[in-house]
C-alpha cells in the first residue's frame, strides 16, 4: 500500500510544487516592478482561484467516478466519465472566459481594491482569463490519467510549464516592458503547453485510446453525474477562495505592505504544503478504486498511513518556517515593512499547516467514498461565517490590528480541523464497515 500511495503523491507533489514555482516566479517580477503589483498579484490570485477550482473539481469528479467504475470492473462507464469530462471542461471553460471577462473588476470591488494594486490586478485577470480553456481541460485530462495510475504526465507538464514561465516572465516584463500584463500572458502560453500535453497523454491513454468520436458529443445524464461530483469539489476551493477574500478584506485595513505580505508569505507556505498536499490528492484514487471493490479494510490502511506521513511533513515544514522564513519571504521584496508581516504570518502558519493537511485528507476520503457535499459545508462554515465571525472579534471588537487576522486565521482552521474529522468519523463508520 505504501509503494502505491507515494507512487502517486510524489508525481502529484513534483507536479503541485511545478505549478507552484510559477506563481513564486511571478510573484518575484512582480516584486521588481513595485509593491503595488505584488499587492495586486496577490488579490488577482485569490479571483483566478475561481477559474482553478473548477477545473480542479472535473478533474476529481472525473477520477472519483472513473476510478469507481473501474474497481467495479465498469469500463464502459469509466469511458464514458472520462471521454464526458473533457467535453464538460470545454463547456465549462468558455462560461468561464465570458464571466471572469464581464466580472473581474466587480469582483476586486467586492475586495476593497483601490489604487495601483487594483489597477494591477485588472491588467492580469483580464489576460489569464483567457487561458481558462488550458487550465480546465489540462485537469480534466489529468483526471482520466491519474484514475488510471499516471501521476507522472501532469508532473512532466508543470515542469515544462515551469521552465517556459522562467523565460517567458523576463522577456515580457523586462523586455517588453509589459509589466503585470507581461505575467499575465507568460502564464497562458505556459499552461497551453500544459493542455496540449496532457490532452495528448489523455487521448492516447488505455481508457480513451479506442474511444470513438461520438463518445466525446456531449451526454447531459453523464455531464450531469458528472457535475454532481465535481461542482461539490470545486465548491469546495471556491469557498477557500472565499476564504481569502476575507483575509484580504480585513487586511486591506492595514495597508499595502501587510497585504505585499501575506501574498509573498502564502507563496512560501504553499510550496512547503505541497508534498502533503500531494499526498491527500493521492488518497483519492486510491480510497475511489479500493472502495470500488468494496476493499474496505484497504481503504482505512490507505486512509491512516497517509496521515501519519503527511502529519510528520507538516511538523518538518513547522521547523523550516521557524529558521528559514525572515529568508524566503526577502526572496520576493527588500520592504523591510512587507517582510515583518510575512515572517510574523509564518509564526501563525507552523501551527495551521498540519490542520490544513489533516482537512484536505479527510476532503479526499470523503470524495473518494462519493460523498463530496460534506467537505463544501464545512468549508462554507469556515471560510464564511468563522472569518466573519472571528474577524469582527479579533480585528475590530478587540482591536488587534494585523494580528487579529493571523487570529482570525488560527481559529477558523482550528474549528474547520473538528468539523470535517467529526463528519469524517461518522462517514467512515457508515461507508466502511470492517472485517
Amino acid at each position: 500500500m505504501l509503494g502505491h500511495l507515494i507512487a502517486l503523491a510524489l508525481p502529484a507533489a513534483l507536479a503541485m510544487l511545478f505549478h507552484t514555482l510559477q506563481n513564486v516566479t511571478d510573484a518575484w517580477f512582480a516584486g521588481r516592478i513595485g509593491p503595488d503589483a505584488l499587492a495586486g498579484l496577490s488579490m488577482a490570485t485569490a479571483v483566478f482561484f475561481l477559474i482553478l477550482s473548477l477545473g480542479f473539481g472535473i478533474g476529481a469528479g472525473v477520477n472519483a467516478l472513473a476510478g469507481a467504475a473501474m474497481g467495479a470492473g465498469e469500463r464502459a462507464r469509466a469511458v464514458a466519465f472520462a471521454a464526458q469530462g473533457l467535453s464538460f471542461g470545454l463547456m465549462v471553460a468558455a462560461a468561464l472566459t465570458v464571466g471572469g471577462w464581464l466580472l473581474a473588476p466587480e469582483l476586486l470591488d467586492l475586495m476593497g481594491a483601490s489604487g495601483g494594486p487594483r489597477q494591477a490586478a485588472r491588467d492580469y485577470l483580464l489576460t489569464v482569463v483567457f487561458g481558462a480553456v488550458f487550465f480546465v481541460l489540462a485537469f480534466a485530462a489529468h483526471g482520466t490519467l491519474a484514475t488510471q495510475g499516471d501521476a507522472r504526465s501532469f508532473q512532466r507538464a508543470q515542469m515544462g510549464a515551469a521552465a517556459a514561465n522562467l523565460l517567458l516572465d523576463p522577456l515580457f516584463v523586462l523586455g517588453f516592458g509589459w509589466g503585470v500584463t507581461g505575467i499575465g500572458v507568460a502564464t497562458v502560453l505556459a499552461q497551453a503547453g500544459v493542455c496540449a500535453w496532457m490532452l495528448r497523454r489523455a487521448l492516447r491513454s488505455g481508457l480513451l485510446r479506442a474511444a470513438p468520436w461520438s463518445a466525446f458529443r456531449p451526454d447531459f445524464r453523464v455531464i450531469v453525474e458528472l457535475a454532481r461530483q465535481a461542482f461539490p469539489a470545486s465548491l469546495n476551493m471556491l469557498v477557500a477562495t472565499v476564504g481569502m477574500f476575507m483575509v484580504l478584506h480585513w487586511l486591506q485595513r492595514f495597508g499595502g505592505a501587510a497585504v505585499a505580505g501575506y501574498g509573498a508569505a502564502l507563496r512560501v507556505e504553499q510550496i512547503l504544503l505541497l508534498p502533503a498536499l500531494g499526498l491527500s490528492g493521492a488518497l483519492l484514487p486510491l480510497v475511489a478504486r479500493n472502495h470500488g471493490a468494496r476493499l474496505h479494510d484497504r481503504v482505512r490502511e490507505t486512509l491512516r498511513l497517509g496521515l501519519t506521513i503527511g502529519l510528520g511533513m507538516m511538523a518538518l515544514a513547522g521547523l523550516a518556517l521557524t529558521f528559514f522564513g525572515e529568508w524566503a519571504v526577502s526572496l520576493f521584496t527588500d520592504d523591510p515593512a512587507v517582510i515583518a508581516q510575512g515572517v510574523r504570518y509564518f509564526q501563525f502558519a507552523r501551527f495551521t499547516m498540519p490542520a490544513v493537511f489533516a482537512m484536505f485528507a479527510a476532503t479526499a476520503l470523503l470524495q473518494g467514498l462519493r460523498k463530496p457535499f460534506w467537505p463544501v459545508a464545512v468549508g462554507v462554515f469556515r471560510q464564511t461565517l468563522c472569518q466573519l465571525g472571528f474577524g469582527w472579534l479579533f480585528v475590530v471588537e478587540l482591536d488587534l490590528g494585523v494580528e487579529g487576522v493571523w487570529w482570525t486565521i488560527v481559529s477558523s482552521v482550528a474549528l474547520g480541523l473538528v468539523l470535517s474529522w467529526l463528519v469524517a468519523a461518522r462517514i467512515i463508520r457508515r461507508e466502511l464497515p470492517r472485517g
